[in-house]
């Protein structure tokens, strides 16, 4: 085989190792990606479950001297 031939076969061998070594590196990133946003969505989910909890807990109502406050309607252990 000629000198030629040999360096070609080494370079097409090298760039299919880089574009296969690319894709497998680029796949784990989007994995890692697409974990980090499904723990932040389940943190926002949290997040609102709480603030509807903490809602349904107080309501907003005036007194007899005509300021307005929070009650506690419901205990907390109770609203979940």
């Amino acid at each position: 085989m000629s000198e030629t031939v040999i360096v070609s076969l080494i370079s097409l061998f090298g760039t299919l190792g880089g574009t296969l070594g690319g894709i497998l590196v680029s796949n784990r990133l989007t994995a890692f990606r697409i974990e980090e946003l499904e723990k932040k969505v389940k943190n926002a989910a949290v997040a609102l479950d709480e603030a509807k909890n903490a809602k349904s807990t107080v309501t907003l109502s005036r007194d007899q001297s005509g300021n307005w406050g929070y009650i506690y309607t419901a205990e907390e252990d109770k609203v979940a």
